[in-house]
């Protein structure tokens, strides 16, 4: 078996990349390995699905501007449904010492609809939220992303474009030969010869390039997410809340909430289990933000992995010291947002062009002292 470009990892990373190295023609030869039965059921398909593009970090919200647009916009033919629901983004200024609205607002990209909200207008924006605030401030054109349609909509093209997708196919190790990635070895005992190794693997990304020789690393944290039963007191499309000074976020679910305590610890991600005691630091957070539903029935809770990069941003481009060996990875909370742009960046890449400033914001090699350097 042999490829030109060996893509790891079927989730938003991986699919998005071999969606645009296929929109550019350059499909054929590439194949993509999940180890999973099926595509996006990790990272990509445990997450909130939330659409926010006010960063804090210039480049990641850089990257998530161009991936909503795409979200909102995106090419013929590859959905026929929206991939955005705009319920709104509503920012409460709660819990202890909030950051100042105008300090929020700094990290807003230009053109996104903003508005600043009294204590009385965040109640009537999200009933369902109840901590005392002075007031807040409301993306209305955020929301939530259709994931399941993004991830198959990146599939299809991909699949149309000459990408071949293979899934139950785990990578146990990476073969190299005088520097260079070789191939891949499979679980079967099947190797897979190729040029060029994309690791875009989510939190076993760090473990398969290590293996290879990278001194690339990567911080796989778990964060836990709850969902409460069905509520009839629950507008299914009131906003997403999420405060601005104790992290916790809520948003319609199913007939209920989905719950987020934001917790993050560093994790194995092959035992990335729900701990039940991050249920106790959520009770305390709904009491706090959501009072009138203290004590709601939960009727799920599941965790899922977030994984960064030493200064939380991410890794597209080649590695510093291994040939051959290319990173989508790293992407944190911002992946399904920044989806699209961050497999534009690397088709780019791996087409020889590194013209994006985002290129060297992201390039590895900054950590190796072999990156190039990023100016906004």
């Amino acid at each position: 078996m042999s490829a030109r470009i060996a893509i790891l990892g079927g989730g938003a990373a991986g699919l998005s990349t071999a969606y645009f190295l296929a929109a550019r023609g350059a499909g054929a030869g590439v194949v993509l390995l999940e180890r999973e039965p099926a595509l996006g059921t990790q990272s990509s398909g445990l997450n909130a699905a939330i659409l926010r593009t006010l960063m804090p970090d210039p480049w990641l919200r850089r990257a998530g501007v161009e991936g909503a647009r795409f979200l909102f916009d995106p090419p013929a033919g590859f959905t026929d449904q929206p991939l955005v629901d705009p319920v709104g983004l509503l920012l409460p200024a709660d819990g202890e010492a909030p950051p100042p609205l105008d300090e929020v607002r700094a990290q807003a990209p230009e053109g996104l609809e903003l508005r600043t909200l009294d204590a009385a207008g965040v109640r009537a924006a999200a009933p369902y939220y109840g901590a005392p605030t002075a007031g807040g401030l409301l993306a209305p054109t955020e929301g939530r992303i259709d994931i399941h349609e993004l991830v198959q909509g990146f599939a299809r093209g991909a699949r149309a474009g000459g990408v071949t997708i293979e899934t139950g196919a785990e990578v146990v190790d990476l073969r190299t030969r005088d520097g260079a990635v070789v191939a891949v070895r499979l679980a079967s005992g099947e190797e897979l010869a190729c040029d060029t190794v994309v690791v875009a693997a989510g939190g076993w990304a760090g473990r398969l390039g290590a293996r290879a020789g990278s001194r690339v690393a990567l911080r796989p944290t778990r964060r836990h997410l709850l969902t409460t039963a069905p509520d009839p007191t629950i507008d299914p499309r009131a906003p997403i809340v999420w405060t601005l000074g104790d992290a916790f976020y809520a948003r319609p679910e199913s007939g209920g909430l989905l719950l987020c305590a934001c917790d993050e610890v560093d994790v194995d991600p092959d035992r990335c289990g729900v701990d039940p005691a991050v249920r106790e630091d959520v009770a305390r957070k709904v009491a706090q933000h959501l009072p009138a539903y203290a004590g709601a029935p939960v009727v799920a809770t599941w965790a899922a992995m977030r994984t960064f990069s030493r200064d939380r941003r991410f890794l597209v481009g080649p590695d510093p010291d291994v040939a051959g060996l290319f990173w989508v990875a790293g992407l944190g909370g911002h992946g399904m947002v920044a989806s699209a742009s961050v497999g534009r960046l690397a088709a780019d890449l791996l087409g020889g062009d590194a013209s994006d400033p985002l290129a060297a914001a992201f390039d590895p090699g900054r950590f190796a002292g072999a990156g190039r350097a990023a100016t906004a």
